[in-house]
């Protein structure tokens, strides 16, 4: 490979190291690998809380914070809030915490399948496992 080719490979090589720190840093250093979410509100007897992968979406996917924390301020607070933060149970003002999530996660899986892109999961067991049932006899 000539002079010319290596300059060009060289360039490349900085650039993914450069976007690379630059993506990183915008996450945070603190961000969560994952989160279980298992609100009081609406536990069931029967399905457990959801294993939400935050690192995996955040950096794998490259979604935004701001598409899910879309209230979060970042000027004023480091971390954002919680969703209970903003949408407090189920006689919530505005929108109650289920159908945030439903039309946070659920919304955004749906409209990707529309798309005939890939998508994560839209069934109810499939983000939130069945609990298992102990038998008495």
């Amino acid at each position: 490979m000539g002079g010319r080719g290596r300059n060009w490979l060289w360039t490349i090589l900085w650039l993914v190291i450069i976007g690379l720190g630059v993506a990183s840093s915008a996450r945070g250093q603190d961000l969560p690998a994952q989160i279980f979410i298992n609100n009081e509100v609406y536990s069931t007897d029967i399905y457990e809380g959801v294993k939400f992968d935050h690192s995996g979406h955040a950096i794998n996917l490259s979604i935004a914070c701001k598409v899910c924390h879309h209230e979060w301020k970042q000027k004023e607070t480091k971390t954002p809030g919680k969703c209970i933060d903003c949408h407090a149970g189920k006689d919530a003002e505005g929108i109650p915490l289920r159908d945030a999530y439903m039309n946070t996660c659920r919304g955004c899986h749906s409209n990707l399948k529309l798309e005939g892109k890939p998508a994560g999961p839209t069934r109810c067991d499939e983000c939130h496992p069945k609990k298992k049932r102990i038998r008495s006899n």
